[in-house]
Protein backbone atom coordinates (compact mmCIF):
# COMPACT_ATOMS: atom_id res chain seq x y z
CA UNK A 1 0.00 0.00 0.00
CA UNK A 2 1.68 3.43 -0.83
CA UNK A 3 2.07 5.85 1.58
CA UNK A 4 -0.20 8.99 1.53
CA UNK A 5 1.41 11.70 3.43
CA UNK A 6 -1.46 13.65 3.63
CA UNK A 7 -4.17 11.63 4.73
CA UNK A 8 -1.59 10.56 7.69
CA UNK A 9 -0.22 14.19 8.90
CA UNK A 10 -2.70 15.24 11.66
CA UNK A 11 -1.20 18.61 10.70
CA UNK A 12 -2.75 17.88 7.37
CA UNK A 13 -6.14 17.58 9.09
CA UNK A 14 -5.95 20.09 11.36
CA UNK A 15 -3.84 22.87 9.43
CA UNK A 16 -5.37 22.60 6.23
CA UNK A 17 -3.04 24.75 3.68
CA UNK A 18 -0.26 24.98 5.64
CA UNK A 19 3.30 24.23 4.03
CA UNK A 20 5.11 23.09 6.70
CA UNK A 21 5.31 22.36 10.53
CA UNK A 22 4.12 25.10 12.36
CA UNK A 23 7.65 25.07 14.65
CA UNK A 24 10.91 26.92 14.93
CA UNK A 25 13.79 26.20 13.03
CA UNK A 26 11.02 23.62 10.67
CA UNK A 27 12.00 23.14 7.43
CA UNK A 28 14.06 20.75 5.32
CA UNK A 29 17.49 21.53 7.74
CA UNK A 30 15.14 21.81 10.76
CA UNK A 31 14.23 18.56 13.12
CA UNK A 32 10.18 18.64 11.86
CA UNK A 33 9.28 18.89 8.29
CA UNK A 34 5.86 18.54 6.70
CA UNK A 35 3.98 15.57 5.26
CA UNK A 36 4.35 16.12 1.85
CA UNK A 37 8.63 16.76 2.41
CA UNK A 38 8.60 13.95 4.34
CA UNK A 39 6.76 11.95 1.57
CA UNK A 40 9.32 13.54 -0.73
CA UNK A 41 12.32 12.14 1.12
CA UNK A 42 10.92 8.74 1.32
CA UNK A 43 10.41 8.30 -2.47
CA UNK A 44 13.75 9.81 -3.26
CA UNK A 45 15.92 7.38 -0.87
CA UNK A 46 18.30 8.09 1.66
CA UNK A 47 20.84 10.84 -0.24
CA UNK A 48 23.18 12.72 1.69
CA UNK A 49 20.79 13.47 4.61
CA UNK A 50 19.01 10.01 4.99
CA UNK A 51 15.46 11.00 7.13
CA UNK A 52 14.94 9.22 10.57
CA UNK A 53 11.30 8.95 11.05
CA UNK A 54 9.97 8.19 14.46
CA UNK A 55 6.51 7.49 15.63
CA UNK A 56 5.88 8.45 19.14
CA UNK A 57 2.04 7.66 19.72
CA UNK A 58 0.75 7.91 22.89
CA UNK A 59 -2.65 8.17 24.44
CA UNK A 60 -3.73 9.22 27.99
CA UNK A 61 -4.84 5.76 30.01
CA UNK A 62 -8.65 6.79 29.54
CA UNK A 63 -8.13 6.57 26.26
CA UNK A 64 -7.82 3.18 25.79
CA UNK A 65 -5.44 3.04 23.17
CA UNK A 66 -2.00 1.81 22.74
CA UNK A 67 0.46 3.66 19.85
CA UNK A 68 2.22 0.53 19.51
CA UNK A 69 -0.60 -0.74 18.56
CA UNK A 70 -1.53 1.68 16.04
CA UNK A 71 2.19 1.48 14.95
CA UNK A 72 1.95 -1.95 13.86
CA UNK A 73 -0.98 -2.01 11.61
CA UNK A 74 0.03 1.20 9.96
CA UNK A 75 3.09 3.65 10.12
CA UNK A 76 5.27 5.33 7.56
CA UNK A 77 7.21 3.19 5.46
CA UNK A 78 10.99 2.84 7.61
CA UNK A 79 9.44 4.60 10.88
CA UNK A 80 10.74 3.15 14.07
CA UNK A 81 8.42 3.07 17.43
CA UNK A 82 9.50 5.72 19.96
CA UNK A 83 8.37 4.49 23.57
CA UNK A 84 8.02 7.38 25.82
CA UNK A 85 7.31 5.38 28.52
CA UNK A 86 10.38 2.92 28.42
CA UNK A 87 12.94 5.72 28.53
CA UNK A 88 11.39 7.85 31.04
CA UNK A 89 12.95 8.64 34.18
CA UNK A 90 11.25 6.76 36.80
CA UNK A 91 12.51 8.86 39.43
CA UNK A 92 11.45 12.01 38.34
CA UNK A 93 7.94 12.96 40.12
CA UNK A 94 7.16 14.58 36.39
CA UNK A 95 6.14 11.77 33.71
CA UNK A 96 7.18 11.07 30.89
CA UNK A 97 10.79 12.94 32.36
CA UNK A 98 14.11 12.03 29.94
Amino acid sequence: RRFDAAAASPLSRSARGASSVAAAGAGASGPLISASELASQLEKGAGSKPVKVLDATWYLPAKKRDGRDDFARARVPSAQYFDIDAIADRASPLKHTL
